[in-house]
């Protein structure tokens, strides 16, 4: 894939990305920006090792954060989370201060809120990453694409994710930036409404009659045929 702008791959932890985890590097091209959350170089070590990430994102609060475990490193030791995070080599963006983090930034939650015309409708640390990425589009520094994978927001604890992800993506669409990867696995969802779930083919159809009805009519005129018939070409 050969872009000219900026092309951001958001990882998350759900099961679209961890089973790619062996070979993440795959969905990471060269040139393109690893956005990632929390402990997932824990999940992508490989990716943590390289220096890949280019932005990191651990916007809990501090008083969670202090008792919240990491994980456990491969010694099977537990892990410093602030320590790591500082080890990552990029930018972490954070909510409130963090220990030992050197290269912290204070994520800009005026800016953003701003620039989505005073509605920031986030829950949870995917949305805030994703509206950042379409604030900085709409501010200048033109993004052409962005992928995620693992932001799957299918568990329970997860699940009131899905209507703010679905909105930053839309709302990335309409900004002229390309989503792909499972970022919007959601609009293959059947509908569950009892009157409504079995229209999904009939209103497939319009939609492409309509899209058809669009398209400029490329069928040559009755007497331009009739003029090429017998002529061999």
């Amino acid at each position: 894939m050969s872009l000219k702008g900026r092309h951001v791959v958001i990882l998350g932890m759900g099961a679209t990305a961890l089973r790619k985890a062996d070979y993440i590097e795959q969905v990471c091209p060269d040139g393109c920006e690893v956005w990632s959350l929390n402990n997932a170089y824990a999940f992508f070590p490989n990716l943590a090792k390289a220096k890949r990430f280019t932005r990191f994102f651990e916007l809990h609060e501090f008083g969670y954060l202090k008792t919240w475990k990491a994980g456990e490193n491969e010694r099977g030791e537990p892990i410093d989370h602030f320590r790591t995070l500082d080890s990552l080599g990029c930018p972490v963006y954070v909510t409130q201060p963090l220990p030992m983090v050197r290269n912290q930034v204070q994520y800009p939650y005026g800016d953003v809120f701003e620039s989505s015309g005073g509605l920031l409708y986030t829950l949870g640390s995917p949305t805030l990453m994703l509206a950042l990425a379409v604030h900085e589009h709409k501010t200048g520094q033109t993004i052409e694409r962005i992928d995620s994978y693992g932001i799957d927001t299918m568990d329970e604890r997860h699940r009131q994710q899905r209507a703010p992800w679905a909105v930053w993506t839309h709302s990335a669409l309409w900004s002229g930036i390309t989503m792909g990867g499972t970022s919007m696995a959601y609009v293959s969802e059947i509908d569950q409404d009892e009157g409504m779930k079995n229209l999904g083919p009939y209103v497939s159809e319009i939609l492409r009659e309509h899209q058809a009805a669009k398209k400029p009519n490329t069928t040559p005129p009755a007497d331009a045929t009739a003029s090429t018939q017998g002529v061999s070409t």
